[in-house]
């Protein structure tokens, strides 16, 4: 799986697990996180998002 904070800029492939911790700028808003996923052929899927909302 691969992982991105914007979308756009991708950190490096790693092994696909069903927990992993990340870090965020602080304050509260909207924080989006970004994930694709690549198989044993090197087939990547489509760009899958999900939201966090911080509270003040």
């Amino acid at each position: 799986m691969q992982l991105s904070k914007d979308g756009t800029t991708w950190y490096s492939w790693e092994s696909f697990s069903t927990v992993r911790q990340a870090t965020f700028s602080s304050g509260p808003g909207v924080k989006t996180f970004y994930v694709r996923f690549r198989d044993g052929n090197g087939n990547v899927s489509p760009v899958y998002r999900d939201e966090i909302v911080l509270a003040p």
